[in-house]
C-alpha cells in the first residue's frame, strides 16, 4: 500500500504532470468565465513547461546530480560483491562487466522486481550477464525488491557489514547511495551512463529535455523525502 501511494503522490508532483494539472485548472476557470484567475494558472502552466523543456535548464538539473560521485578508475579486488540496480542495462551492464573483468572472484547481485511482467528485471539481467560470459554461479538475482529502499533492506539482510560496489546511473547515485548508507551499509559508488551534455544557451525546448528534467526532479524529490524522514525517525 505504501509503495503504491508513494508512486501516486510522486507522479503528481513531477514538473510536467504538475504543469498540465495547473493548466487544466486554468481551462476550467476560463470555462466558468473567471479570466483573471485562469490567466494566472495558464501562465504558470506554460512557464513550467517551457522551463523544464529548455535544454540548458534540464541539463543543469541532471548535471548537478551526476558530478557528485566521480567514476571509479580501478576496482578494489578485496571487495567481494557488486550490486547492479535495475534500469538501463546498456550502461549499467557495461559497468558491471568492467568490475567483473577486473575481479573474476566478485559476486554480482542483480535486482529488480517483475511488476506486471512474467519475468523479473533481476532475472533478465542475470540471463544477459550469463550470455556475456559471466558464470551463473557468480550471479545472485534478488527479485522481490520493488524500489531502492526495499533493495537496501534485502542487501542489509544478505551482506550485513560487507562493502559492495553499487552500480547505477550517475543521476540516481546520490539518492541510492544515501538510502544504502541510511541502512548502515557500506556501498562504493560506481556511477555510469551520464546524461548531461555540453549545450548552448540558444538551444530550443524539446521532449528529450523535458524527460531529462522529469528524471532529475524525481531524484531531487526523493532526496528531499529522505531528509524529511530523518527529521521524524
Amino acid at each position: 500500500m505504501g509503495f503504491t501511494l508513494k508512486n501516486i503522490i510522486s507522479s503528481f508532483v513531477m514538473p510536467l504532470p504538475l504543469a498540465f494539472t495547473i493548466g487544466i485548472i486554468g481551462l476550467f476557470l476560463l470555462f466558468f468565465k473567471k479570466e483573471k484567475q485562469a490567466s494566472i494558472f495558464l501562465l504558470v502552466s506554460f512557464t513550467l513547461i517551457f522551463l523544464f523543456s529548455y535544454n540548458p535548464i534540464s541539463n543543469k538539473l541532471i548535471h548537478s546530480l551526476e558530478v557528485e560521485y566521480p567514476a571509479v578508475k580501478k576496482v578494489d579486488k578485496s571487495v567481494k560483491y557488486a550490486l547492479l540496480l535495475g534500469g538501463d542495462f546498456q550502461d549499467r551492464g557495461y559497468a558491471i562487466l568492467e568490475i567483473y573483468n577486473q575481479n573474476k572472484n566478485i559476486t554480482i547481485i542483480t535486482s529488480g522486481y517483475a511488476g506486471k511482467n512474467p519475468i523479473s528485471e533481476a532475472m533478465k539481467n542475470k540471463k544477459r550477464l550469463i550470455k556475456l560470459g559471466v558464470p551463473e554461479s557468480s550471479i545472485i538475482a534478488l527479485e522481490s525488491a520493488r524500489d531502492t529502499i526495499e533493495e537496501a533492506e534485502v542487501i542489509k539482510n544478505r551482506l550485513h557489514e560487507k562493502p559492495f560496489y553499487l552500480v547505477t546511473s550517475a543521476y540516481h547515485m546520490p539518492r541510492a547511495y544515501a538510502i544504502f548508507q541510511s541502512f548502515q551499509l557500506h556501498p562504493i559508488a560506481y556511477p555510469t551512463g551520464k546524461l548531461a551534455k555540453e549545450v548552448s544557451i540558444s538551444s530550443f525546448i524539446s521532449a528529450g529535455s523535458a524527460y531529462q528534467s522529469q528524471i532529475a526532479m524525481h531524484e531531487y524529490i526523493g532526496l528531499l523525502w529522505l531528509k524529511v524522514k530523518k527529521l521524524f525517525y
